[in-house]
């Protein structure tokens, strides 16, 4: 399990790049090709702490997360969430402070208030990019989403959380493994 938070650390930090710089190189990404969802406000409950880039608390996010969800009493549950969100006015670099959750649906934990926090992703119009294969591959993912699908969209992000969605087909570091990248958009005017 460390294994894998660690390397979703240095996932992020690389999505950060990715997002916010722009600049990174463009490369082959795993992602098929995106579908849109409009989502309605869902209510998750977790682990969130303030951090930044450069900060790197992620992984630690993930442990604090599992160290109490598995002593908890659970439903059944294949989905987890990474979230990511931040002050859409903020500097984007590294310093730039957001918050990270690492959850489930408020339905798997309904009497959780007092170990985690609740949270409602926003509900609107987000691309779900799928990602099939290793987290250390996800950066490819990321990289052409910002550099190669977004400036031929039409589309771009708009505030919001973006989201990793893991489910019953993540499959740890496994080649076949996915994770879904879900990111609020909006037309562009």
């Amino acid at each position: 399990m460390s294994r894998i938070i660690i390397t979703l650390a240095v996932c992020l930090i690389l999505v950060w790049l990715a997002g916010c710089a722009g600049n990174c190189p463009v490369a082959k990404a795993d992602a098929k090709q995106p579908r849109f969802v409009t989502l309605k406000d869902t209510p998750v409950v977790g682990i969130v702490r303030a951090t930044s880039f450069r900060e790197m608390k992620f992984p630690q996010v993930w442990e604090d997360f599992f160290a109490v969800y598995n002593k908890t009493e659970h439903g059944k549950n294949d989905i987890f969430y990474g979230i990511s969100f931040w002050d859409a006015s903020a500097e984007c670099g590294p310093d730039m402070p957001l918050n990270y959750l690492v959850g489930v649906p408020e339905a798997v934990l309904p009497d959780a208030s007092k170990q985690f926090s609740r949270h409602v992703i926003k509900g609107g119009e987000y691309v779900v990019f799928t990602h099939v294969g290793t987290l250390d591959k996800m950066p490819l993912t990321f990289d052409y989403i910002y550099s190669k699908w977004f400036p031929k969209s039409g589309y771009e992000s708009r505030p919001g959380e973006e989201i990793e969605y893991y489910d019953s087909r993540f499959k740890d570091n496994a080649p076949d493994s996915v994770v879904e990248i879900w990111i609020p958009v909006q037309k562009k005017p």
